[in-house]
Formats: C-alpha cells, sequence, structure tokens
C-alpha cells in the first residue's frame, strides 16, 4: 500500500521549497519528470532551483529502500488530481510526497483519494506536515524548509 505524506500550508509558505529540499538531500538515483507530468522531461538531473516539479526517485531508511515520487505542485484540486493520476500509474511507488494548500479544493481532493472508496489510493496511510509562512527573504524560510523535508524522513 502507497503512503501518502502531504506537504500542506497557506498560500506562499514555501512548500515547493520543501519538498525540493527533501528531494535534493534524500533522494537519490531520481528522474526530474518536469513541471508536471503531462509536460514530461525525463530526464536523470537535479531539481530545479525554482518553480514546480514532479521526480520520481529512491530513499534509503534504515537500510530499507523505498521509491518515492514527488509532486510540489498542488494548489488546484485539479493539480492534485493530476499528480495522483500519474502517480497512480507508476507500478512500484512506495512513498507519494504531494503539497497542497491548508484547505480548500486541493486538500479535499487528496482526502478523496484515501477516503473514498472510488479514489486512486484508497485505503493509504496518510501522514502530514506542515510549513510556516514567513516573510519573504526571512532566514527563517530555509530553516523551516529543512525542518519540513526531515519530517518527512522521519514520516517514511
Amino acid at each position: 500500500m502507497t503512503k501518502i505524506i502531504l506537504i500542506k500550508g497557506s498560500t506562499n509558505s514555501h512548500k515547493t521549497g520543501s519538498a525540493r529540499e527533501f528531494a535534493s538531500t534524500h533522494l537519490t538515483g531520481f528522474t526530474y519528470i518536469g513541471h508536471s507530468p503531462t509536460i514530461p522531461v525525463g530526464v536523470p538531473s537535479g531539481i530545479p532551483p525554482t518553480g514546480d516539479f514532479v521526480a520520481v526517485g529512491t530513499c534509503i531508511k534504515s537500510g530499507v529502500v523505498h521509491q518515492v515520487g514527488i509532486a510540489s505542485a498542488g494548489d488546484t484540486g485539479s493539480l492534485i488530481d493530476r499528480n495522483l493520476t500519474y502517480f497512480s500509474s507508476l507500478p512500484n511507488l512506495d512513498i507519494i510526497v504531494i503539497c497542497s494548500k491548508s484547505s480548500g479544493s486541493s486538500v479535499d481532493r487528496v482526502l478523496h483519494h484515501i477516503y473514498n472508496p472510488a479514489g486512486l489510493f484508497h485505503g493509504s496511510l496518510l501522514h502530514v506536515t506542515s510549513t510556516f509562512r514567513f516573510a519573504a527573504r526571512s532566514r527563517r524560510i530555509a530553516i523551516d524548509q529543512t525542518r519540513v523535508a526531515n519530517d518527512v524522513l522521519q514520516l517514511i
């Protein structure tokens, strides 16, 4: 069963930066899919320094290898649906890390896909971590992104 880790936060609370920090720090052998699964790049490369991304890679924790999919774009329900549909097509994915706003259609769609019997990941385990919102260019942003990346690792 796939485990879903939700990084939630308000608009401009650096959810994508937190996902990027996790991917860059804890994933190996990953493929950067692109800005979205519908505009694939599909080449092994680094996660871009800016903008939303979708990537698939390997995370090793306590000697156990996990296949991880990450999607940073998730401010709307349609983005959540698109990313989860893409991840559902990958047969060996153990973990999905997805970003969403704290409330509204995006988080509602995540919950739908887990708790609704017709959902793509019905019955999957859901774990949640949250970002905090700081003023632009605050030193606390990087600290919070590292905290969230470490939370994600602990939730795996």
